[in-house]
């Protein structure tokens, strides 16, 4: 059995794949399997996975039809061998020719389900390696086991490796989303190991500001059942910082691209929203904030709110209810409960304007 099976899932990323497999093959642990996963790639990335292969059989390159990116590091799992299991991007890379063997070392002393260490970013030349606020967690400043009740903490899951046997043992996967899928199962990883093992070292260099997200309604529909997953889990095993965390992502960093697919194209958005503010635990977000309101999604109070009195709101809403009356009165698509209590919302907000 290999020590650690390096999981990479490849589409288009000619331009950055060599130094992201030099990085890999110069390990210090010799021991590894190298799973490079090309997921119906259109430039020449298939054909410099075919050439590294031939110069190094610790390669094993597999090709098949596009499946998305979660997808593909789920097969990456299910046809490894290693002990452990990381994760690398093909645009990102290892700064360090010892990060595995310092990670499997230290899990392996340990006997630790999850072991990782800090996180780096390289942007146009700048590398940032410390950071401040809820994001200072991507860095650890001691060596140690941590309880994930004490950390809470969803991004960065390439910093870490896993026990393989126990990712598959407890069905652990990626969500099938085109944005949002690691957070999830970083988290579902997390709850179930109850705690990790870290050390300080940076051990991934993750490359920045090269690519521009098409936050079409696919992806934006997708990033908030990522969220939803991590509000579901967090209310369950009563994380309220990861929870109240979740619900700030939602209202303020990701508020501009969900208002801007919020539209008549895109109904399924507004049910999502509106089932994530259901599942919101209030009493759980004032162990962090007691001065929330019963709207905690902002996309939702604006919507509902009887004192907006803005033009563009107003004919957002008008068109809305217009599209949910249409819905309503089609014998060949209902409504679930949910979307219908919002369309009677909406008429109630109508006969108030």
């Amino acid at each position: 059995m290999k020590k650690v099976s390096v999981i990479v899932p490849i589409y288009n990323m000619e331009e950055y794949l060599e130094e992201c497999l030099n990085s890999i093959i110069s390990q210090s642990l010799l021991d590894i399997e190298i799973l490079c996963l090309d997921d119906g790639s259109t430039d020449k990335s298939l054909k410099i996975l075919q050439e590294y292969a031939k110069k190094d059989d610790r390669i094993v390159v597999v090709s098949q039809e596009n499946i998305g990116v979660g997808a593909t590091r789920n097969r990456g799992i299910s046809l490894a061998r290693g002990e452990y299991v990381a994760f690398l991007d093909p645009d990102d890379w290892y700064p360090e020719k010892d990060v595995l063997k310092i990670l499997y070392e230290k899990a392996e002393e340990n006997a630790a389900l999850i072991c990782g260490g800090s996180f780096s970013e390289y942007n146009n030349g700048i590398i940032k390696s410390h950071y401040d606020g809820e994001f200072a967690k991507y860095t650890f400043n001691e060596e140690k086991f941590i309880e994930y009740s004490d950390f809470q903490f969803d991004y960065g899951y390439v910093r870490f490796i896993y026990k393989r046997v126990f990712l598959v043992e407890n069905c652990i996967n990626f969500p099938n989303y085109l944005r949002f899928q690691d957070p999830p199962f970083l988290v579902k990883a997390m709850v179930f190991a109850k705690k990790f093992y870290a050390i300080p070292n940076i051990v991934y260099r993750y490359r920045k500001g090269h690519k521009v997200v098409n936050w079409d309604n696919r992806r934006v529909n997708d990033m908030v059942r990522g969220h939803i997953d991590n509000l579901k889990i967090s209310k369950e095993y009563r994380l309220a910082t990861l929870h109240y965390n979740t619900v700030q992502r939602l209202s303020k960093e990701y508020k501009k691209v969900i208002l801007k697919n919020l539209s008549i194209e895109n109904l399924e958005l507004l049910e999502l929203l509106i089932y994530a503010n259901k599942i919101i635990d209030i009493d759980l977000l004032k162990e962090v904030d007691g001065t929330l309101n019963s709207y905690v999604l902002n996309e939702l109070e604006v919507l509902f709110s009887s004192s907006q009195k803005e033009q563009t709101l107003t004919l957002k809403i008008s068109k809305l209810e217009e599209d949910l009356k249409q819905i309503k009165d089609s014998r060949s698509y209902k409504l679930a409960q949910l979307l219908a209590n919002t369309y009677r919302k909406l008429m109630i907000l109508k006969r108030k304007a």
